[in-house]
């Protein structure tokens, strides 16, 4: 076969000889005498026909199947190193491909993270967490005594003194609370405050010692206790007080010591807050007494506090026999000479209040005695009086009158602005709004009148309303503004007046109307605004219907028209003249008694006003004419 005759490269037919057919794109003809095309392999592409050879995909692009026309770009996440790639390469964890066309990776830097394969871009470190170094997977946690507070953090930092994070990935510290202390940085845990010292505030890194006369019991305490009275704090550091001992006391909070009991006195017992006097019969010879000396057979003890024990004197009581001192009357009771062997209980309306008493004593006004043998008289109570000395019964204070506090002999009247409604009571009410109280001894408020109110409690009087205002009832706590159309000339009015015709209101709360403007007019009373004269279907200017209706009014009133030169004409026409009118139409009625059921229609009047009546003949009764508009 002749060269000359076989299909050139690029072109190919069935015998492989011309005329050839060009390769279609995708694939190629690389020598004569083709009878057939070669698909560009994959990783290889062909972009026109006719061609003779195949082109590697460049670097960036890839072309994943046999007869490619054109390369495919590596997407965001994927690169291809080199060329005539069939396939895209995903970037590796700790790497990201960010664009199109890639042919390597990005490294994920300090701070930030790219946890898996094909990223396009590297996760920066939310705050708790942080990464150290570049190509990173995975987050660190902020750990244990640390923390990261911001994004894209490259390291943790340690919790201060005085704070702590008691967990991993904290994003911030937390400050040891009071009771507490954190002495050094990085800390995962607070220290309670040991006993016998406290930590009053946050951020401690240190507890603090209990001062002498205070003392801390527990742990993890935030302020140290103050001893209190009975027992002491000797020295710094105390976990509990001490009490003081029998025969010793302290007196005040916060001691550091105790005090032995002088003589006179005793403590029998620990933790004793002062010493207790001797009482009457018994004594107490020497200081760090922890019990008192009864007197002996024949001696008594008059007061209490004593040293000494003394003879029993005259005056005193002993009911039987053996006894170690005499007995003195005791409140309540009295004895009225020497030698007696029994007390005399004071009487109702008495009392006696001391020992030694050789008589009662009447009780004062202002207080009673109920009962028999009282030690005390007894205060009249709230709402109540005790009229006289010697009494033995209270009485309640009346209506309109009351008793404030203890020990009343007499009632006080409520006064002005208050009243008492019922017996017995402590203290007046005040009279509310709308009610007021004028003098002192009311037992029930009085209502305020109409045309007055009562603004506040306790008021002694009540209030005008003022012009523009009123009060239409009684006991009204304010008053009213006059609406819009009405008015209140006068203070301490209980009505509103409309505003006349001629005049308007135009807001609430005035004293007076006000006249109308020129070109305007209020046709009716309470009107809140003035109109315009002849508008009467008040679409801002007057109609043709709007005069008509006016002179309809007008012509039957008006003293300025007037019929005159008035004439019979033949055949009942008649003609008149108008006083004041030259081109109006009227309308003509007829009447024959002038009331107002028997005027009859007769028809129109023309200028130079003549009308027609049939009926006006010789011999017909009296007529009468009147006109009309239209």
């Amino acid at each position: 076969m002749a060269q000359a005759d076989l299909c050139s490269p690029g072109y190919y037919s069935a015998t492989g000889q011309n005329p050839g057919v060009p390769a279609p794109p995708g694939y190629y003809v690389p020598t004569n005498g083709a009878t057939s095309v070669t698909a560009a392999a994959p990783g290889y592409y062909v972009s026109s026909s006719a061609s003779t050879a195949q082109t590697p995909a460049p670097a960036g692009t890839y072309c994943p199947i046999s007869a490619m026309t054109s390369f495919i770009p590596a997407v965001p996440g994927y690169y291809v190193p080199g060329q005539a790639s069939s396939t895209m390469t995903p970037a590796f964890p700790g790497f990201f491909v960010p664009t199109n066309y890639a042919t390597g990776l990005s490294a994920a830097t300090a701070g930030s993270y790219a946890p898996q394969s094909a990223m396009t871009f590297a996760l920066s470190t939310p705050p708790g967490y942080y990464t150290p170094t570049n190509y990173a997977t995975s987050l660190t946690p902020a750990a244990v005594g640390h923390y990261v507070s911001g994004p894209a953090s490259t390291a943790q930092t340690p919790a201060p003194a005085g704070t702590y994070c008691p967990i991993s990935a904290m994003t911030s510290f937390i400050p040891a609370m009071p009771g507490f202390y954190v002495p050094a940085q990085a800390s995962s845990a607070m220290t309670p405050a040991p006993s016998g010292y406290f930590v009053p505030t946050n951020y401690a890194t240190g507890p603090i010692q209990a001062p002498a006369g205070q003392y801390v019991p527990y742990s993890g305490m935030s302020a140290a206790i103050t001893a209190v009275a009975g027992y002491y704090a000797p020295g710094t550091g105390n976990t509990f007080p001490t009490p003081a001992a029998p025969g010793c006391y302290v007196p005040t909070n916060g001691a550091a010591g105790q005090i032995p009991v002088a003589s006179g006195y005793y403590a029998s017992i620990g933790a004793m807050t002062n010493g207790i006097p001797t009482p009457p019969g018994y004594y107490a010879p020497t200081n760090y007494a922890t019990s008192p000396t009864p007197a002996a057979v024949g001696h008594y003890v008059s007061s209490s506090a004593s040293t000494v024990q003394t003879p029993a004197p005259a005056g005193t009581y002993c009911p039987i026999s053996a006894m170690t001192s005499f007995i003195p009357a005791v409140p309540g009771y009295y004895v009225s000479g020497q030698a007696s062997s029994a007390m005399t209980p004071a009487p109702s309306g008495y009392f006696v209040p001391t020992n030694y008493a050789t008589g009662p004593v009447e009780a004062t006004a202002g207080s009673y005695t109920p009962q028999s043998a009282m030690t005390f008289a007894l205060l009249a109570p709230p709402g109540y009086t005790a009229p006289s000395a010697g009494t033995s019964l209270v009485t309640p204070a009346a209506a309109g009158y009351y008793a404030p506090g203890f020990g009343n002999s007499a009632a006080t009247p409520a006064p002005s602005g208050f009243y008492v409604p019922a017996t017995g009571m402590s203290a007046p009410i005040a009279a509310l709004p709308g009610y007021y109280v004028p003098g002192p001894g009311y037992a029930a408020p009085i209502p305020a009148a109409a045309g007055y109110y009562v603004l506040t409690n306790g008021a002694s009087g009540e209030s005008a309303a003022q012009p523009g205002f009123y009060t239409p009832i009684g006991a009204m706590t304010n008053e009213i503004p006059a609406p819009p159309g009405y008015f209140v000339s006068n203070a301490g009015s209980s009505a509103i007046t409309p505003a006349p015709v001629g005049s308007f209101v135009p807001s609430a709360g005035q004293a007076f109307a006000s006249s109308d403007a020129a070109g305007r007019y209020t046709p009716i009373t309470g009107m809140s605004a003035a109109i315009v004269p002849g508008d009467v279907n008040n679409i801002g200017y007057v109609s043709q219907a709007d005069l008509n209706a006016v002179l309809t009014n007008y012509w039957p009133n008006s003293p300025w028209v007037t019929l005159t030169n008035f004439a019979g004409l033949c055949n009942g026409q008649y003609e008149f003249t108008l006083t004041n009118a030259t081109a109006w139409n009227f309308s003509v009625l007829v009447s024959s008694n002038l009331t107002g059921s028997t005027w009859t229609y007769l028809g129109v009047a023309h200028p130079m006003y003549q009308f027609v009546d049939p009926a006006a003949t010789n011999g017909a009764p009296q007529r009468f004419y009147r006109l009309n508009w239209p």
